[in-house]
């Protein structure tokens, strides 16, 4: 049995446990009265899979016809996240013979470079000045976003080159369209947010015969018990009734929705190539 120091160590901790949930809580609330975004669910768990902590407030859009109240099984879009996922897919397929690290990836993305690295534009003849990138591009290097791809809408090097071409960013609907982008550094040599894991996807796609969904659904979501996930809405009415919107802040804080924020291929049936892979993601 505890002694009544240990006891009282004990109840401290509890008290002050209780105090930061509370505030953070509080934050919770004063944010959802403010408006500063119109719902969320928290989820804490530990390594052995007990929910330690959860929470669900607001409601899942700005549009008071729709809104439904935000629970904890309201389905989101975790666009980006969509790396995590494929990254690790990914490293299995190293565990299982079928990728290396560190093997150039052009034999098995011949296209990935096809533009060379772009290092300036000349605006009077509008058109990109390039180079020749000396060092081949590995897995480790687009897992790592060292690979020398950015996305053209942080760079406006690369917004330069599309409107070169006539094109918007992020132009086309498969991922060789996407992301087949001049790089903007040397690879291994610079950190670069951008197209690299995408790129790895499609990668895996090649070497496994598989689609991305297929592969990781049962080589990493089953294993877990993951099932409320997908990358195409399309197939999974049980969750398209539950999806919350998007919403984003404007210059001035105020949230508003982002129509472009859950892209129309899931219902309409569009290139289903556009929604897979870190692009637009599960």
């Amino acid at each position: 049995m505890p002694s009544s120091s240990e006891m009282n160590v004990m109840q401290q901790r509890n008290d002050l446990q209780s105090a930061k949930v509370a505030s953070f809580e509080q934050a919770y609330a004063d944010a959802l009265e403010k408006k500063v975004l119109p719902g969320y669910a928290l989820i804490a768990g530990d390594k052995d899979g007990n929910i330690l902590y959860s929470k669900a407030a607001g409601f899942t859009s700005l549009d008071k016809e729709t809104a439904q109240p935000f629970t904890l099984d309201t389905i989101c879009w975790i666009a980006s996240m969509t790396k995590l996922l494929t990254s690790v897919a990914c490293l299995q397929a190293v565990e299982a013979g079928l990728l290396t690290l560190d093997t150039p990836v052009e034999t098995i993305l011949p296209e990935i470079a096809k533009h060379g690295l772009i290092i300036d534009f000349d605006d009077a003849k509008n058109e990109g000045i390039y180079e020749q990138p000396t060092t081949k591009i590995t897995l480790r290097m687009l897992l790592t976003h060292t690979s020398g791809h950015e996305y053209d809408w942080f760079s406006p090097l690369l917004l330069k080159w599309r409107r070169s071409r006539n094109e918007s960013p992020t132009a086309g609907s498969t991922i060789e369209q996407k992301f087949s982008l001049p790089l903007v550094f040397e690879p291994g040599t610079g950190f670069s947010y951008g197209g690299g894991t995408d790129w790895a996807g499609k990668m895996l796609e090649r070497v496994t015969g598989s689609s991305l969904e297929d592969f990781t659904r049962e080589r990493v979501l089953k294993p877990l018990g993951i099932t409320d996930i997908s990358f195409f809405l399309t197939d999974r009415f049980d969750m398209r009734g539950r999806l919350a919107t998007m919403s984003t802040h404007g210059d001035e804080g105020t949230v508003f929705a982002d129509a472009c924020a859950i892209r129309g291929d899931e219902f309409t049936g569009g290139d289903e190539e556009d929604v897979e892979f870190c692009g637009d993601g599960v």
